[in-house]
């Protein structure tokens, strides 16, 4: 942007950026490359990688998401510039949409979101496609698009900062607009509602996107709520929007594909009660607080319903037991242990009924699993549990009890071929002999096997004690189950048991949950921030704490869709630590 503030109304703004475009960087390294007049360095720290991009055909007239995915080994902070990288072939002065060449959307400063929309969302939620005083224009013609994405190591010293780029192409089909439709501007609170939109072929090739995501927003996109996490891209579905929407007139609705780009965001939507009755198939189930002998489900209120028809059986009965309810949530009591239930419940009106949900199932846990503790930790004690990213340390006990911290629960995937466990004794004297051995209750039975052993060493003088295990060929996931590790430690040289007491030693429980998913170390961006600081690899639920600089504790919260928000803190330094990772070092300005 050499030439920013300089050309009158054809401005893009007034002044230079402090960062070299894409094309500049190579440009660059092209002419260096050919001299030999220069003084090189030795540069130690090495460039990103960034996965390969893939390309996609999307319609006109129609917003998109690109994303980046890099690492760095030395684990550098990274930043992202995603920029158009077309060449015009006639001069461009303003951009709307129709040129078949050149680009369409501007370029902007670094970012560690490695993320971008086109155009940029707030224009997107303002339903601004088209904007030459932004210069971001989403493209009304079919054309090719290139993109390059450059990420950034920003390494301390600047001699070592490397920089890697990638290219990613867009083709602009004939078909288009993708948008939501916007003819009905009302939608009621806790009941069906149709939410239509216009599929233009892009069910069909070459866009090929057969499913969408369905999610709404009241904050003007700063938080996302799922509605519906997939469902065939077929232009029209029944949507619920929570009771507590109700009064709403910022609520938005966006639809976005899965396994392409493109999305389509609705203007602002009031949210009100039904004037009468409209049944309507519940949603949003939730079982919670399982025991071996009871379980509570609830779901989302339906204003105005006569009542609910509740039907629970054990899985392996044929007879459903009926209950009818005034109220969106049942107890249920007296049930058998670790046993399996299915259940389903419809809603009511005065003179029609809606359709049962489809079946949902949970399990009661065990009475528990068995108990096991030393007498003493005066000879040994557990120091440190540490499986692949996981790491506990803690101080001398004869039983500790993890399983209700969320700050120290294991994460393990089923695509995880191998993981490493690692056990660091702390023993009153170095020549004191221990014996260590860990079990994972994998199928959720309450007991630990003699197959779901996964660390077994007798009579070791070691530091450390290291073993592999494997999760079983062919898990099933269920996530009403309560899964533990147990990890005991014994003085002296005989076995260690799974359950029961012994003189000197310690044992630790902990909770584990298993995942379809590929576990990957937690990001936070940006960094620097305003108001909210956005996670990737991090579960709903999952407990944050925030400490000032000087470590002092100050809040404690769950990460929800992958948002924090911070916008109550003044601007300083903060030290954030998310679950059992370590603590991230950010900003407020």
């Amino acid at each position: 942007m050499g030439y920013a503030g300089i050309t009158g109304t054809y401005d893009v703004q007034s002044n230079s950026d402090a960062y070299f475009h894409g094309v500049s960087i190579e440009q660059i390294l092209t002419n260096v490359q050919s001299l030999s007049c220069g003084t090189s360095i030795n540069v130690s720290n090495t460039p990103p990688t960034i996965s390969a991009l893939a390309s996609y055909t999307i319609p006109h007239s129609t917003a998109f998401v690109l994303e980046a995915e890099a690492s760095d080994a030395e684990s550098n902070t990274l930043t992202y510039t995603w920029e158009q990288v077309d060449n015009a072939t006639s001069a461009v002065y303003r951009t709307n949409g129709t040129n078949t060449s050149g680009a369409s959307f501007r370029s902007f400063s670094p970012s560690e979101n490695p993320k971008r929309s086109f155009p940029k969302e707030s224009l997107v939620m303002a339903g601004v496609l088209t904007s030459a005083t932004e210069w971001e224009s989403v493209p009304k013609v079919a054309r090719e698009m290139n993109f390059r994405v450059t990420v950034r190591d920003n390494h301390p010293t600047v001699e070592q900062q490397q920089v890697s780029y990638a290219n990613q192409k867009i083709v602009v089909g004939v078909d288009g607009p993708f948008r939501v439709n916007t003819a009905r501007q009302v939608f009621y609170a806790g009941v069906e509602n149709t939410l239509s939109w216009d599929v233009v072929n892009t069910n069909r090739p070459p866009y090929n996107v057969s499913e969408v995501k369905i999610s709404y927003t009241i904050d003007g996109g700063q938080v996302w709520n799922t509605l519906l996490e997939n469902t065939p891209n077929d232009g029209s579905e029944a949507v619920v929007l929570p009771v507590e929407l109700l009064g709403s007139q910022t609520t938005q609705l966006k639809v976005e594909a899965i396994g392409n780009v493109f999305y389509a965001v609705s203007p602002a939507i009031n949210i009100v009660e039904p004037t009468s009755c409209i049944v309507t198939v519940p949603v949003g189930i939730l079982v919670e607080n399982i025991t071996s002998s009871s379980a509570k489900i609830s779901w989302n209120e339906i204003p105005l319903i006569s009542n609910y028809i509740f039907e629970y059986k054990k899985q392996s009965d044929s007879v459903y037991t009926s209950v009818s309810l005034q109220e969106a949530t049942i107890e249920l009591n007296n049930l058998e242990a670790s046993t399996r239930y299915d259940f389903r419940v419809k809603s009511l009106c005065s003179n029609s009924e809606s359709d049962y949900t489809t079946v949902h199932t949970f399990q009661t846990t065990v009475v528990g699993n068995c108990a096991s503790a030393s007498e003493s930790s005066a000879n040994a004690y557990i120091q440190r549990v540490e499986v692949e990213r996981f790491s506990n340390a803690s101080g001398a006990s004869t039983y500790s009890d993890f399983t209700g911290d969320s700050f120290r629960v294991l994460y393990l995937s089923k695509n995880g071929t191998s993981y490493s466990i690692r056990v660091t004794p702390k023993r009153a004297d170095a020549s004191t002999m221990v014996s260590v051995a860990g079990w994972i209750d994998f199928d959720g039975d309450g007991y630990f096997t003699t197959s779901e052993q996964i660390l077994n060493q007798t009579g070791t003088t070691d530091t450390e004690i290291i073993a592999s295990f494997s999760l079983p060929e062919n898990m099933m996931i269920d996530e009403s189950l309560m899964h533990k590790m147990r990890i005991s430690l014994m003085a002296g040289n005989d076995e260690v048991q799974q359950c029961g007491t012994f003189s000197s030693g310690e044992v630790e429980d902990y909770k584990v949950i298993f995942t379809n998913e590929n576990i990957q170390g937690i990001k936070v961006y940006p960094n620097p921030f305003v108001d909210y600081i956005n996670t990737t690899n991090v579960a709903d639920g999952t407990v944050y704490q925030l400490y000032d600089a000087s470590g002092r504790l100050l809040h404690t919260g769950k990460v929800m869709l992958n948002k924090i928000n911070l916008s109550h803190l003044l601007r300083a330094t903060y030290i954030l630590k998310i679950g059992n990772e370590k603590g991230i070092k950010i900003l407020k300005q």
